[in-house]
């Protein structure tokens, strides 16, 4: 819950900010961030890992997946990130969470299947795809019985008091978040008037 409570500027975060910024009210706020955090690109990383170690089932076969998921230009879910690129500061805690748990639980495997991925990944870290935290978060999910269904939403409770931080801070000194935005459309035409269409 302390690895996901906070951490910058994030959609789900960012998505708070701006709707404190119109003035509404926390709950509003909060609203806005949990529906950021339900899209697959923000929060469903950790059912996704998890379900990649399911499929691969055995740490012997994890580069065999690698290679194919590569070859098809298919990404490995649990890495990359848009601000880290290196590892993922959060990740280091949560392995050692992760092999702990894993070993007191009597499923090794998980923590395996998942090092195998990391090892056969390491030929891409140059180009900034390293492990995040998402990578460890969906097996540690798992080992403590949490249905995946419910994955987000713990990853939602975990980030309440951040995304709240995070409102608060912007009251303090209030403005309209309005981010400019580039047309990208067709050069201006001519107006035909109805009549001539």
């Amino acid at each position: 819950m302390v690895l996901h409570a906070e951490h910058g500027s994030n959609a789900s975060s960012f998505a708070a900010r701006v709707v404190a910024g119109t003035d509404a009210d926390l709950h509003g706020a909060i609203t806005a961030a949990v529906a950021a955090l339900a899209g697959p690109a923000h929060g469903g990383a950790a059912e996704n890992v998890m379900r990649m170690a399911q499929e691969i089932g055995d740490a012997g076969k994890a580069a065999e997946y690698v290679s194919s998921k590569r070859a098809n230009k298919e990404a490995v879910m649990g890495f990359g990130h848009r601000v880290y690129r290196a590892e993922d500061p959060r990740a280091r805690h949560m392995r050692a969470g992760v092999e702990k748990l894993s070993r007191e639980m009597g499923q090794p495997h998980w923590y395996k299947i998942l090092e195998a991925v990391v090892d056969a990944m390491k030929p891409y870290a140059r180009h900034g795809v390293n492990v995040n935290v998402d990578f460890y978060a969906g097996v540690v999910y798992f080992l403590n019985g949490i249905a995946e269904d419910l994955f987000v939403p713990i990853f939602a409770v975990g980030r309440v008091p951040g995304w709240t931080v995070q409102v608060l801070e912007q009251l303090e000194n209030n403005i309209l978040l309005r981010p400019l935005t580039l047309y990208n459309g067709p050069e201006p035409r001519p107006y035909v008037p109805m009549e001539n269409r």
